[in-house]
């Protein structure tokens, strides 16, 4: 009984952590945004919050708690102050929440932990749950693994009151879920078909499996709020402040991830490629995005080169010998066991094989009411980038392929949320009769 209260006050305690008072978004003449919109903000700035904390060493750890307790503290005084004569539970909210309980019940229920989790992510979860710092990693294997992910989950468990592991991994669940909440609020309708729209994506896309310690559903997460500021920012209607809000959005999103996920960053760059190829924006604006981006990205590599940690993208993968014979890669066998498994990972997906129908759809079908090109470009490179993940590594290849390519395609797939409420938005009221 008091491990069921325990998930209900944990995921309270995400919610009022995750919620962004609208009169910030006042003072940057930003106007009136949804609970769902608001506390999906909340996230990425807690995120980002968290980064930055993430970094104060072993010493100075009390001062995590009082800085988190000031924040919680401060949203917790605007959540009752913005929303006490109104209705803050509204249907989005409560829905959002109700799949949050169940699969936080689920997840209560298995406590499996995936390979990777058990053999790196829970590892370093356990250094920072024991506050033991950034600092420490230097000591743990795959160190040059991104910290961001365990850090949250350590975090999110020590505030809980039982301090169980899986009570930190609730915050990846609600962060699943908010995301997709989040990106449906681009339809053109009614609260009911929000609601049913993000019931349908959540349905498609849950796994327990993705909740067993991977990173990857912080990624897609991440990834899936990227695209509706993406989406958001090419809009012709969008003003010049909200462009420059979302833009500020964007570079938060690009930088958490690259610190959750080393390959978050190849992602990260085909994604800004995309901005910088925006024709209707100005220059200062693509570069006001890109530059802060390169810069997080040096520090990184500046910040594990001065604790010590190996600065490679995946140390395991290639050696100098490696890259000199990039060529005896490219075997007829060895890209046939590529793109086979690349094919079952993409029908695992589901997401995907919609997506992609519609946007076929759409190209020959769409004329002029549908301009997909960035939704093409990008799921070329992505998918060109994943394949290349495989072909150039030097382990055991099938392995590594029934281990992970389900998992490295989901980290993108929300991106393509977008096309599938693009159709509903543009062709739904001829086909349903939508009003």
């Amino acid at each position: 009984m008091i491990e069921i209260f325990q998930i209900f006050l944990q995921i309270l305690i995400i919610l009022i952590f995750c919620y962004f008072p609208q009169s910030y978004l006042n003072f940057f003449n930003i106007g009136q945004q949804s609970v769902i919109e608001r506390i999906s903000l909340g996230s990425i700035i807690n995120i980002f919050t968290l980064l930055l904390l993430s970094f104060i060493n072993q010493k100075n750890f009390d001062l995590i708690f009082i800085i988190l307790s000031i924040i919680f503290c401060i949203n917790l005084f605007f959540l009752i102050i913005e929303n006490w004569k109104s209705k803050l539970l509204d249907a989005k909210l409560i829905f959002l929440l109700i799949f949050v309980v169940v699969f936080s019940f689920d997840l209560a229920n298995n406590f499996k932990l995936g390979w990777d989790a058990q053999n790196f992510w829970i590892l370093k979860t356990l250094n920072f749950f024991q506050e033991g710092d950034v600092y420490n990693l230097v000591n743990f294997s795959q160190q040059e693994y991104p910290h961001l992910g365990s850090f949250i989950w350590a975090i999110y468990a020590k505030i809980s009151f039982l301090e169980y592991e899986y009570l930190g991994r609730i915050f990846y669940i609600f962060f699943f879920c908010l995301a997709i909440f989040s990106i449906a609020e681009l339809l053109y309708f009614n609260y009911v078909y929000k609601i049913l729209f993000s019931s349908v994506i959540i349905i498609l896309t849950y796994n327990i499996h993705l909740f067993n310690g991977y990173q990857e559903i912080l990624i897609f997460s991440i990834f899936t709020l990227f695209s509706k500021y993406f989406y958001l920012i090419i809009k012709d209607n969008a003003n010049k402040s909200f462009i420059s809000f979302c833009g500020v959005i964007i570079f938060l999103l690009l930088s958490n991830s690259i610190w959750i996920k080393n390959e978050a960053i190849f992602f990260s760059l085909i994604f800004l490629f995309l901005i910088l190829i925006l024709p209707k924006k100005k220059f200062l604006f693509k570069l006001g995005i890109l530059s802060p981006f390169v810069l997080v990205v040096i520090l990184k590599f500046i910040i594990f080169k001065k604790i010590g940690i190996n600065t490679s993208l995946v140390q395991s993968n290639f050696d100098y010998n490696s890259i000199l014979h990039l060529g005896n890669f490219f075997t007829l066998d060895r890209v046939s066991v590529v793109f086979l498994y690349f094919s079952f990972g993409i029908i695992s997906n589901l997401i995907y094989i919609i997506s992609i129908f519609l946007m076929l759809f759409m190209f020959f079908y769409g004329g002029n009411k549908t301009n997909l090109s960035n939704y093409y470009i990008s799921l070329v490179l992505n998918f060109l980038s994943i394949l290349s993940f495989y072909i150039f590594t030097p382990h055991p290849l099938e392995w590594q392929l029934k281990e992970s390519i389900e998992r490295v395609l989901f980290e993108v797939m929300g991106v393509y949320i977008i096309p599938i409420i693009i159709f509903i938005n543009v062709y739904s009221k001829k086909i349903f009769k939508i009003q």
